[in-house]
């Protein structure tokens, strides 16, 4: 398969000279934009994927009727820290 160039994005004077200033030695703009783009497509993947698992984890739920509300996992939640909390002024 053949490479493909990026369309030209234009930049604020600002912009470039804040680019140019944190390129490492010998590294060029292009691979800054090319290591950032694939930064990029990998975040939206994952999100993308955290995003279909939670709605998976919903449909789960709500299929089963099995699930905790907040208020009942951060009551249980307050409960453990109180006796960690009484736990350790016993020491």
């Amino acid at each position: 398969m053949r490479s493909a160039a990026l369309p030209a994005v234009r930049i604020t004077p600002e912009l470039k000279q804040q680019l140019e200033d944190v390129l490492a030695d010998g590294e060029t703009v292009s691979a800054l934009v090319e290591r950032a783009v694939r930064g990029e497509i990998e975040r939206r993947v994952m999100e993308g994927e955290f995003h279909r698992r939670g709605m998976e984890a919903i449909e789960r739920v709500e299929a089963g009727g099995m699930y905790l509300t907040a208020e009942d996992v951060l009551g249980k939640l307050e409960a453990k820290l109180r006796r960690a909390k009484e736990s350790r002024t016993r020491r």
